[in-house]
């Protein structure tokens, strides 16, 4: 009971350390960012408008994938609702089936099951659709949070960027800072943003992989007329309906 109580004291402490140095390091960044270069001639900040450039891109590009992610958030939604379509209208064939098969006609009964077999296929098709949406949202969010990471390494390049005009300008306020310390945490930001990058270049290939088996599945039963085009969904691709009777 002891030795969990002080370990448990340890951990808190810990994360109180690494609040507060993450909390410092922030501080300081926004010190700097407070300071004007109104003293430095403009000749001679020429690093800091191309990082602020670059960051304003990287900014953009964030946003744009936010704007993606929801979007796809809202086609996964969609396809959700064409697999329970997709659901009733199997369903409702297989109880047109119970009552065919008691009338006692052949013909009908394998009219029926026809319609079944072609619900059926449909069904797999609206299912593979949501699990290629899925992907999708999984890739959507990596390459949010890749465009995230590489924000965040501009942030640190524009405060390296900074700090040398204002330390080449021989302004005394920046004597409590090193380059190194700008160098360190530019390069863990970069190495954070990599492996982010990398991860979301996974995830686009997952998406890529889940499409082409929807397509694969939605092939045969588009060329029977199980599916149509146009109309479309809110998603742009095409939407399922009943099999052709």
């Amino acid at each position: 009971m002891v030795r969990a109580a002080r370990c448990e004291a340890f951990s808190l402490w810990l994360g109180t350390c690494l609040v507060l140095l993450s909390g410092c390091g922030t501080s300081r960044s926004a010190e700097l960012r407070s300071w004007s270069l109104n003293g430095v001639p403009p000749e001679k900040q020429e690093a800091v408008r191309q990082a602020e450039k670059e960051r304003q891109q990287l900014s953009a590009k964030k946003d744009r994938a936010h704007g993606a992610l929801q979007e796809t958030k809202r086609e996964l939604d969609l396809a959700h609702r064409e697999v329970e379509a997709a659901e009733l209208r199997k369903d409702a064939q297989e109880k047109l089936l119970e009552a065919e098969k008691l009338t006692g006609q052949p013909a009908s009964v394998q009219q029926v099951e026809a319609q079944l077999r072609a619900a059926d296929r449909a069904l797999e098709v609206a299912q593979a659709r949501v699990r290629w949406r899925q992907v999708k949202v999984d890739a959507a969010v990596a390459l949010r949070e890749c465009h995230d990471k590489e924000l965040q390494h501009a942030d640190a390049e524009l405060d390296y960027a900074r700090y040398r005009v204002l330390k080449e300008s021989g302004d005394t306020r920046v004597h409590a800072y090193t380059d190194e310390e700008f160098v360190s945490k530019s390069s863990d930001a970069k190495s954070e943003a990599d492996d982010a990058c990398r991860e979301s270049a996974a995830r686009t290939k997952d998406e890529r992989e889940a499409l082409a088996q929807w397509e694969e599945l939605r092939g045969p039963l588009q060329a029977r007329g199980g599916l149509v085009s146009p109309p479309v969904g809110a998603s742009g691709t095409p939407q399922l309906r009943g099999p052709a009777r």
